[in-house]
């Protein structure tokens, strides 16, 4: 009886043998050939074709064909790192124009993932680009397999050209069958490079013995699964009380029918056969662990988080350092490939005798990525202490990520402002007179120095105002955009139609003041500016307008008026933007310092070396002085200093 029961097991436990299993399931995935072939192989591929792949890409191949889980990971990384859509950003406007109608002439974008994908699956992947180097002729782009690419280096490791094989036996070459390609006709990226290889080895390669694992514990367990459900199965033949006592050939007969076994047969038996089940516990869940644990190593390998490959079960903050992880990876991916790329737009450049700097723009933005940004650039616009010309930038960052036109907008801004029209609301706000303030006066009742036209050239703002105000700037930038600027605003419709500012072209105004101050443009820029806002001043009073023979009298033109502001407000806003630091410092009196020169007036020259209590100083230049007026306020250290108080 006991011979009868080990046989019977050992036909059930047969299928946990390697024979009933693949050893190496890769393995089959390729054609197989002697170790004599192979090396008779490689040493053909050296002396005809170039350095010999380090790894059998057929075996990449089958993967990505019979087993999802391999092209699933290759198509997420690649979806990842080259994202839906490629742009160029390049402030050129011709030089983004020629990479532009390059990209979509030759229809770049629909090249670059099947390239991508081949070169992180084999390790390299290939671009092969026509008619670039040609005047005439008409380039095209194609993805070349691996399979069939091989490098030449010479002895210090350059690239000297590549040889596309298209026969089907590497161990008898045809030469014909060696198409000769030169380096700049070859766009190919090489991925996780080991030593001084010629080739990188991709993604796959290196997870072979654990994809083999994986699907070896599939395999079984699925066997398992389906022949036995899991149980094993214990049949006794015979009865030893009756003296029934089987045949060996009958018992040999009998287990080769249990091999046969599946979910779907069915078993009659007479007295003399007893059929039970192992009791070996739930074998399905014995593999849990196998599996899990090989899961976890192939995300390892892949360098792919668990929540990607679909694990359903990791914790909310491991997924986010993994996804976190794996952002930095894509980031390096597209890092790799847009150097690769920009070597070929460049090329593109040249071919057009351009050579401009540009950027590749990988993708575009999550939804919560995007909203994070929109708050960035929302902070960013809301900081007055940044630069006119870094806000202009990332308004126009933020235009694009929001899908508005931006120039479109500027240019109806521009629209409405020169047409001054103003919403019921504004008007009725700025028909309402504003509160006096300490140290302001309209422009008519300012002293305005005969020189007005004294030639400005193109002093910048820091060689207009006579002292060095790069410490100050964010004071003054700050002070530009407190100031009301009262003495250009209109306080009613009777102003407003002798050509005082509204609300809106003030706006504009604080903005050229502030660039000009960020920048350092010159005066006659600002100048320039300042004349497309702020247009002639007509003479009026009380009721109105006062008309000659029913046309306005000018009583400044725009010239003379831009030139005016743009030499005054530059001086009166730095002068308070100092006024400001110096409190910050609890400077008490400040001293009036004339700038002087041939040109100096008279009234400034009596001012000059004047003490005043810094609260009484502001308004003192222009208003206590007159119009382009150069002169400035510095601080009082000393002690015992008797101020003058206005």
């Amino acid at each position: 009886m006991p011979k009868i029961n080990n046989s019977i097991m050992k036909n059930n436990l047969s299928i946990f043998t390697p024979k009933n299993i693949v050893m190496n399931i890769t393995e089959g995935l390729k054609t197989l050939i002697s170790p004599e072939d192979e090396q008779y192989k490689i040493k053909q591929i050296e002396t005809k074709l170039g350095e010999p792949h380090p790894f059998d890409y057929t075996i990449i191949d089958g993967l990505m064909k019979k087993f999802g889980l391999v092209n699933a990971v290759i198509d997420k990384t690649v979806d990842f790192a080259v994202g839906p859509k490629l742009t160029i950003d390049c402030k050129d406007k011709r030089g983004k124009q020629i990479l532009d109608d390059f990209i979509e002439g030759t229809e770049l974008r629909k090249y670059i993932k099947p390239w991508v994908k081949e070169g992180l699956g084999k390790g390299t992947g290939y671009m092969e680009i026509a008619g670039l180097d040609g005047d005439d002729k008409e380039i095209e782009i194609k993805v070349v397999s691996s399979n069939s690419m091989y490098k030449r280096r010479d002895k210090f490791g350059i690239i000297t050209g590549y040889v596309q094989y298209i026969g089907n036996n590497l161990s008898r070459i045809n030469s014909q069958d060696a198409i000769e390609l030169k380096p700049e006709e070859i766009i190919d990226i090489d991925f996780n490079k080991v030593g001084n290889s010629a080739y990188g080895m991709g993604m796959i390669h290196s997870a072979i013995q654990t994809i083999d694992d994986f699907l070896m514990a599939q395999k079984a367990i699925h066997k398992l699964t389906k022949r036995k459900a899991n149980m094993p199965i214990w049949v006794k033949l015979g009865n030893a009380e009756k003296d029934d006592y089987p045949q060996q050939a009958q018992i040999d007969a009998f287990g080769e029918k249990l091999q046969f076994m599946d979910e779907v047969t069915e078993w009659v038996t007479g007295p003399n056969v007893d059929i039970k089940t192992v009791d070996t516990g739930n074998i399905g869940q014995k593999f849990d662990g196998v599996l899990a644990n090989d899961y976890k190593l192939l995300s390892y390998c892949f360098q792919i988080p668990e929540t990607i490959l679909g694990a359903g079960n990791v914790p909310e903050g491991l997924a986010r350092v993994q996804m976190d992880t794996f952002d930095r990876r894509i980031k390096s991916l597209q890092d790799e490939i847009g150097l690769v790329i920009k070597k070929l737009l460049k090329r593109v450049l040249h071919k057009n005798g351009v050579d401009v700097l540009f950027h590749i723009v990988w993708g575009e933005l999550n939804e919560e990525d995007r909203d994070k940004m929109i708050i960035q650039y929302n902070s960013i616009i809301s900081n007055m202490s940044i630069s006119p010309g870094l806000r202009l930038e990332v308004e126009k960052k933020l235009a694009v990520m929001l899908e508005i036109n931006y120039d479109e907008v500027q240019a109806e801004n521009d629209a409405r402002a020169d047409k001054d029209v103003e919403n019921p609301e504004r008007e009725r706000e700025e028909d309402e007179p504003l509160p006096e303030v300490p140290g302001q006066k309209s422009l008519e009742s300012i002293q305005i120095k005969e020189d007005v036209y004294e030639d400005t050239g193109n002093l910048t703002v820091e060689e207009w105002i006579s002292f060095n105000y790069n410490d100050l700037r964010s004071n003054i930038v700050q002070a530009i955009q407190a100031d009301k600027f009262t003495a250009l605003r209109a306080s009613n419709s009777i102003e407003r139609s002798a050509g005082y500012l509204s609300a809106a072209k003030v706006n504009q105004l604080r903005q050229i003041f502030t660039e000009g101050f960020m920048l350092n443009h010159s005066v006659k820029e600002i100048e320039t500016k300042v004349q497309r806002v702020a247009g002639p001043l007509y003479k009026y009073n009380e009721k109105g307008l006062i008309l000659d023979n029913g046309e306005k009298i000018i009583r400044l033109d725009s010239s003379t008026r831009a030139n005016m502001i743009a030499r005054t407000e530059t001086v009166r806003l730095a002068n308070i933007g100092n006024l400001d630091f110096y409190k910050t410092k609890n400077v008490q009196n400040v001293r009036f310092v004339a700038s002087l020169s041939e040109r100096t007036c008279e009234l400034c020259t009596s001012l000059n070396g004047t003490i005043y209590d810094i609260n009484e100083s502001y308004g003192i230049i222009p208003e206590g002085t007159h119009m382009n007026c150069r002169c400035a306020m510095v601080p009082v250290i000393l002690e015992n200093v008797q101020p003058i108080i206005k």
